[in-house]
């Protein structure tokens, strides 16, 4: 259950700080990681506001939308803690349905706010960013990117399949650039100190990632990958 409240705090989180980052709206602040509910997650990034090309309206208004959701997650979230365990699940199963609800809502307020250019800008830059941080087939896995390809399940495994093929030889380039680069540092050393760091390295050792960790990333595919 701690795990649960945790993730939907987390969830959350997003809408709080986009409403909170907008409102401030100052330079140098606004930078974080895209996401869901309208792109509100991406919204109060000040370099997605410059690429939108938002007007102080359009900001005053997506200002006002987080601080109305802040404090809509304010009163799901109230007095969880000093509830009995019944008592949480009870609210909990209420409060994932009042989140969908407020995930939907958003989006539709986010699309009245801005103009149609800036909506297919904002969800082209989210397709970037799935597709950066899940990987290519990662991000055309998705329901929502599937469904607008009309990508089959057969499809969705070769997809897969391919993907790991690509990044074992994109693995493969980028360590040979490495140690192409690596040599080329340490012509500048003499051959007896190129032999003594050699010595001091050893042999290649790669720390393989663990699959399901944090963010969701995959093994040895950083950040989705190719």
């Amino acid at each position: 259950m701690r795990v649960q409240l945790r993730f939907l705090l987390a969830a959350s989180a997003v809408v709080l700080i986009a409403g909170v980052q907008i409102a401030s709206a100052q330079p140098g602040r606004g930078r974080g990681p895209g996401g869901g509910f309208g792109g509100m997650g991406m919204l109060y990034s000040e370099q997605i506001q410059e690429e939108l090309e938002l007007v102080d309206e359009q900001l005053e208004e997506l200002r006002e939308l987080g601080e109305t959701a802040r404090e809509s997650f304010r009163e799901m979230f109230a007095g969880m803690r000093e509830m009995s365990q019944e008592e949480r699940e009870q609210r909990m199963a209420e409060v994932r349905e009042k989140m969908e609800k407020q995930r939907t809502e958003m989006e539709g307020k986010v699309k009245e706010i801005l103009l149609p250019h800036q909506i297919k800008r904002l969800e082209q830059i989210q397709v970037q960013t799935r597709m950066r941080w899940a990987g290519t087939s990662g991000a055309l896995g998705s329901e929502e990117l599937a469904e607008k390809l009309g990508i089959t399940e057969e499809q969705r495994e070769k997809l897969q399949a391919k993907q790991e093929e690509v990044q074992k030889k994109l693995a493969e380039k980028i360590a040979k650039a490495r140690q192409e680069a690596q040599d080329e540092i340490l012509s500048v050393l003499t051959p007896e100190q190129v032999k003594k760091i050699k010595d001091l390295i050893g042999e290649p050792f790669e720390m393989q990632r663990q699959r399901g960790g944090p963010g969701g990333r995959g093994a040895q595919g950083g950040r989705g990958g190719a």
